[in-house]
């Protein structure tokens, strides 16, 4: 039979068919049993687990040039601590496998506004919106579509009557 007719008839390709023919001829069934059952895998882990205890407990406090732990800061630490040299890379996977994460605050935007401006809008806000229950009293729901000091009345609220 020829390998395009195997290939038809099995789904494989046809370089796929030839492949396991020369694997059968060169070892027979063994040459074909899928090897992935007896292969153990990958390399193993850089850090045993009584390394991952210590430096877990290590990495509990600051960093000795303060800041935030890294996967360079902690890739040297491994380095100093185990005289194990890894790549930043694994450095933080192995801050993840910890459970460990970087924790920084979100940073602002350039135009975002300061704390006595959020503090001004909230008591505009307050205003406004005692002034509106006061001139609407039969409103059910008061939603607030914009907000600006130059704007109209009529693009600042909308509001809906019972």
């Amino acid at each position: 039979m020829k390998v395009e007719q195997v290939a038809a008839i099995t789904g494989f390709s046809a370089d796929w068919v030839q492949k396991i023919a020369r694997c059968y001829n060169a070892l027979g069934v063994e040459g074909i049993v899928d090897g992935h059952k007896n292969n153990p895998g990958g390399k193993q882990k850089a850090l045993t687990p009584e390394q991952q205890k210590q430096l877990f407990e290590r990495l509990q406090s600051p960093p000795d040039d303060g800041g935030l732990w890294s996967g360079p800061k902690v890739g040297e630490l491994i380095k100093q601590q185990f005289g194990i040299r890894i790549h930043r890379t694994t450095a933080w996977r192995q801050l993840r496998r910890l459970g460990l994460t970087l924790q920084l605050p979100r940073p602002l935007h350039e135009k975002s506004a300061t704390l006595e401006e959020r503090a001004f809008f909230k008591a505009q806000l307050k205003f406004f919106v005692r002034l509106m229950r006061w001139l609407c009293p039969n409103t059910v729901q008061l939603t607030i579509s914009s907000f600006s000091f130059f704007s109209s009345f009529a693009s600042f609220a909308s509001f809906a009557v019972r």
